[in-house]
């Protein structure tokens, strides 16, 4: 029987029968009667906010300048996402949408997305253009923003 309606996502279905209390959560390894934890999110930026949320920020931060109609920068998503949650209260995760905010990635000169930028001390300090599995950017954060001065 075909239908002319999409298929839920696996993740949609997990989300609806988990918050209804489910016990299918189960066969996608949440244990019974549990939801998931609330992940520390990348907060969003704009050419407004960046200065007070990126460069006066008291821990380092990696930016990460994407749009919704970019593919890599959705493959990009759930890793800084996975990072975000992992780093919680050694790094900031940002997020600037390109589209909607302009003046910050001209000014910085970004030229292509994903482009994940990380700053300390207000200063950029690196970057990594393009998808990167996500031990490639852990690598580069761990290089650039969590290196202890010697």
């Amino acid at each position: 029987m075909h239908s002319d309606q999409p298929r839920a996502s696996r993740v949609e279905i997990h989300e609806n029968l988990c918050h209804s209390e489910s016990r299918i959560c189960a066969t996608l390894a949440l244990p019974l009667g549990k939801k998931e934890e609330a992940m520390a999110d990348p907060i969003t930026v704009t050419d407004d906010s960046f200065t007070k949320d990126v460069t006066e920020s008291a821990l380092p931060v990696v930016v990460d300048f994407w749009a919704s109609w970019c593919g890599p920068c959705k493959m990009v998503e759930p890793i800084v996402k996975e990072l975000a949650n992992e780093l919680e209260g050694r790094v900031v995760f940002a997020k600037v949408n390109t589209d909607d905010n302009l003046e910050t990635p001209t000014r910085l000169g970004v030229q292509g997305i994903p482009t994940l930028i990380f700053f300390r001390d207000g200063q950029e300090v690196g970057r990594v253009v393009g998808f990167r599995p996500k031990a490639q950017l852990l690598k580069a954060i761990e290089a650039d923003l969590l290196q202890t001065a010697s």
